[in-house]
């Protein structure tokens, strides 16, 4: 059949019986895959590195697809963050109208995940020293 596919499991299973020195009218017969696809999938996996005289595990990365030539995806990463970023900012606005009727202290509980940090006891990073008036700042 011309033009058929032919999942990565069939190409397995057709390098694996080749490989095993089936005769290749029943490798067509189990796989349904005609004798040149059969051949060329058996040198492809070689020239991936597939040498069953070494070692008969088959990796996909042998039968898979090769990548197509094509027109690139038109959504770059940039236009993509900001639409994600926009889809957020509607999810907050709906969240907020919905609970407008809130106290400040009930806002003062809600965290949005797109907030980078939390501030507890309002010190972010920095670390407190207590000294006596007579002890003096050793910089070591």
């Amino acid at each position: 059949m011309r033009g058929s596919y032919h999942p990565v499991g069939v190409r397995v299973q057709a390098v694996a019986l080749m490989a095993q020195d089936f005769d290749i009218q029943r490798v067509e017969a189990i796989t349904g895959m005609s004798s040149w696809t059969i051949k060329r999938w058996v040198k492809k996996a070689k020239e991936r590195g597939f040498n069953p005289e070494i070692d008969q595990r088959i990796l996909t990365e042998y039968v898979e697809d090769e990548p197509r030539s094509g027109r690139p995806k038109e959504v770059t990463q940039s236009i993509e963050e900001s639409i994600i970023s926009s889809v957020k900012k509607d999810h907050i606005g709906y969240f907020c109208l919905a609970h407008k009727d809130w106290t400040l202290e009930d806002w003062k509980n809600v965290i949005f995940t797109d907030e980078t940090s939390v501030a507890l006891s309002h010190r972010r990073g920095g670390i407190r020293i207590w000294r006596t008036k007579d002890e003096v700042n050793d910089p070591t």
